[in-house]
């Protein structure tokens, strides 16, 4: 029976994406803190990929804020309601693809180990 869903993935995926967030997060918040400190804009790669690696749900917070007010706007809607469900997701798309991805490189090399059939034009 092949085997669809790697539970080993899923929960290794979820970890590494949580802690490289949070780790981004707080690299973020250092650097901001440093800024608003000194006065001068440190670049920062982090900034680059925080930006990059939360892009669809700083999209979705947006949408959820224009068609979901909640009229509180000091305290915006809390972070790990967004970031929480993100990760898992991360971890469900992993969960999903280690499996295909394994049985496609089994596939790929015992189709090398097999002899090939001889030629019938020679």
């Amino acid at each position: 029976m092949k085997k669809r869903f790697s539970i080993k993935a899923f929960i290794l995926a979820t970890m590494i994406h949580f802690v490289g967030t949070w780790l981004l997060f707080t690299a973020s918040l250092r650097a901001l803190a440093e800024w608003k400190r000194t006065g001068v804009e440190i670049y920062s790669v982090w900034f680059t990929l925080w930006a990059w690696i939360w892009q669809p749900i700083s999209m979705f917070v947006s949408y959820y804020n224009r068609h979901h007010p909640t009229g509180n706007f000091e305290t915006g809607p809390n972070p790990l309601a967004f970031i929480l469900p993100w990760t898992v997701f991360v971890g469900v798309c992993f969960g999903f693809l280690v499996p295909c991805i394994s049985r496609w490189r089994h596939q790929s090399s015992s189709q090398a180990m097999q002899p090939t059939a001889p030629r019938s034009d020679a």
